[in-house]
């Protein structure tokens, strides 16, 4: 009898705490990117590949957003590769919800620069979004797949001669609704 009990009180216990992971994750903020795909590309960065979104600029209801220094543990982005789907890409920005502003990071997480001093400095390509936005504009453009680009050196920053998409524009209107 006890031990179904206690059976009993770690599957409730479980599921309320997977009931608040799965809300937590109801609270991200998901954008849609969409590129063209130019002629003759057989093959393109998956949409979850978020380091081959080149983002120019980012501003919250007309304000720029600048880099700021993330310090919690960031997943580095896996790099995947698809066939193209059509003539239209797609590539996700998930924004995660952290108090009452949403963060997006480009999927290099933690980055290392050397000072003047010869001392490591942390970096991160992060932006934070204050939760009660309601107009977020992207200029961006989207890194293609070419042989010499290695997968190990996306990582570390774009590719300077990497064969880019035409800069893009995109306005979101963010609802309430999902929050």
């Amino acid at each position: 009898m006890v031990s179904k009990m206690k059976h009993i009180l770690l599957t409730s216990l479980f599921l309320l705490f997977a009931g608040s992971f799965l809300f937590a994750e109801e609270q991200n903020l998901t954008l849609t990117l969409e590129y063209e795909i130019p002629d003759g590309v057989d093959t393109v960065f998956s949409e979850d590949c978020s380091l081959a979104l080149c983002v120019e600029e980012i501003r919250a209801d007309g304000k720029v957003l600048s880099h700021f220094d993330d310090i919690r543990i960031i997943p580095v982005c896996a790099v995947g590769y698809t066939a193209p789907a059509g003539k239209i890409g797609k590539m996700k920005m998930e924004w995660e919800k952290i108090g009452s502003n949403f963060v997006w990071n480009d999927g290099r997480g933690i980055l290392f620069s050397e000072n003047e001093s010869g001392f490591f400095i942390p970096k991160t390509n992060s932006y934070m979004l204050p939760i009660d936005t309601k107009n977020l504009e992207i200029r961006y453009k989207v890194l293609l797949p070419t042989p010499d680009i290695e997968a190990d050196s996306l990582l570390k920053s774009f590719p300077e001669n990497g064969c880019y998409t035409p800069t893009y524009f995109q306005i979101s209107k963010i609802s309430k609704k999902g929050r």
